[in-house]
């Protein structure tokens, strides 16, 4: 039976990735959450079910908790990390303190032993197909529009992807980059290293990070995406953020009014 560990449980990503592994009787969960208390007010199942209590486990603490995440991490085969900004803010850097704590974690748990002889988990790291327009799916003009707006976001996620991939002697790591997501139902999901699509459901991004975590080697260094069977639907609730994220590009100082 597989371990997979999810950071960030309680997000919009995290938490559909953990609904999708309570389907599956087959792996062992872990969860890394700042609020435990938060989680199972969100997914009462996980201690009302004897069959899902077996195979779960929870790790209560915030990022740069070391000690608890490196506890979550051991004996794990595959990490979603999950922990991701959803609004452009000026000085976000919550991708690259993931990333940071993350190989923290992992030196613990290597224990001063030779890293490259430690089994590790694989990295599966949620990105964004904008930062890398081989894959975008929409025009260079609007590609860079979209960038600015989500500026903030963007870079973080580059920077960190950058801090992971320099460690690649020692860390496996696959970079999942969906495009837009959208609350839709599933449609079923073909991944790709070539091609993005907007907008795809969060069931569908999320059934392919589990298909990335279960095929483990054949994805590790590359830049993944999704397709789905049928494109999801606009998120509306997406425009006030779209919005603030253009304001905040061209005046930064504002945030503290927008945010």
């Amino acid at each position: 039976m597989p371990t997979y560990a999810i950071l960030g449980a309680t997000g919009k990503v995290g938490g559909h990735v953990l609904q999708t592994l309570l389907k599956r009787p087959d792996v062992h969960i872990k969860a890394f959450v700042r609020s435990r208390a938060k989680l199972l007010k969100q997914f009462p199942q996980l201690s009302s079910d004897p069959a899902i209590k077996n195979r779960f486990d929870v790790h209560e603490g915030d990022i740069s908790a070391i000690d608890v995440l490196a506890s979550c991490l051991r004996d794990t085969d595959a990490v979603f990390l999950c922990v991701a900004a959803f609004t452009s803010i000026p000085g976000n850097r919550i991708a690259q303190d993931q990333a940071e704590s993350v190989v923290a974690a992992l030196e613990q748990v290597c224990g001063g032993r030779d890293k490259r002889t430690v089994k590790l988990p694989t990295l599966i790291m949620l990105s964004s197909s904008e930062t890398e327009q081989a894959i975008n799916d929409i025009g260079w003009p609007l590609c860079s529009i979209l960038f600015a707006i989500n500026w903030y976001i963007y870079t973080d996620l580059m920077k960190a992807e950058e801090y992971l991939r320099q460690r690649s002697d020692w860390i496996d790591a696959v970079f999942f980059k969906p495009a837009g997501i959208s609350h839709d139902e599933p449609a079923g999901h073909v991944l790709s290293t070539e091609r993005s699509q907007t907008y795809v459901s969060f069931w569908d991004v999320t059934a392919a990070m589990v298909q990335l975590a279960d095929e483990g080697e054949r994805w590790v260094g590359k830049s993944v995406t999704v397709q789905s069977k049928k494109k999801a639907k606009f998120p509306k609730e997406h425009i006030p953020l779209l919005f603030q994220g253009l304001v905040l590009y061209i005046f930064p100082f504002l945030h503290k009014w927008l945010s």
